[in-house]
């Protein structure tokens, strides 16, 4: 279960430090996020949300 949580924890740094120059593409004009970019927030929190269930249940 730990290992999952430091994997989860070194892809965001990953994105983090590789999304710096693209976070002028999350957003519109009006500084809101973009509806691709809450999309796909949403998709990547039900992806983690599958594998803490996954991986909560096989657990003893």
């Amino acid at each position: 279960m730990a290992f999952i949580f430091v994997a989860f924890a070194l892809f965001l740094g990953g994105f983090w430090l590789s999304g710096c120059a693209a976070m002028q593409d999350l957003y519109d004009e009006n500084g809101n996020l973009k509806t691709e970019t809450v999309e796909d927030i949403r998709a990547g929190a039900s992806f983690v949300k599958g594998v803490t269930d996954s991986a909560a249940a096989r657990s003893p």
